[in-house]
């Protein structure tokens, strides 16, 4: 099997750089946070911050989220460039909701 990234959605396998993804555990937050690059060309990828992700491999869902940033680096001569997205899991909903709970 081989993973399948999908953002909004939408399978972005392909557009994927190689050696890109990766997925963190930050314990001390209880929150997993993923990043990876794709690449644009002609400029027309619409990846915006609040859009799901997910990244599978066959059966196993090794991410689930929200993007939350995008950045862009701009490469070659017909307005093509990199998308650098940085993603966190659902677990921040969890914790607003402790947060709102104990401040009521």
């Amino acid at each position: 099997m081989a993973l399948v990234v999908t953002i909004n959605g939408v399978n972005r396998t392909s557009v994927t750089v190689d050696g890109s993804v990766y997925v963190e555990q930050r314990a001390a937050d209880f929150i997993s946070v993923c990043g990876l690059r794709l690449v644009d060309v002609g400029a027309v990828l619409p990846i915006a911050v609040e859009q799901a992700i997910t990244l599978i491999d066959g059966g196993t869902t090794y991410f689930s989220g929200r993007v939350v940033d995008v950045g862009y680096t701009l490469f070659g001569e017909c307005a093509s460039r990199y998308i650098d997205v940085k993603c966190q899991d659902d677990n921040y909903k969890l914790l607003e909701t402790i947060v709102a709970i104990v401040e009521d």
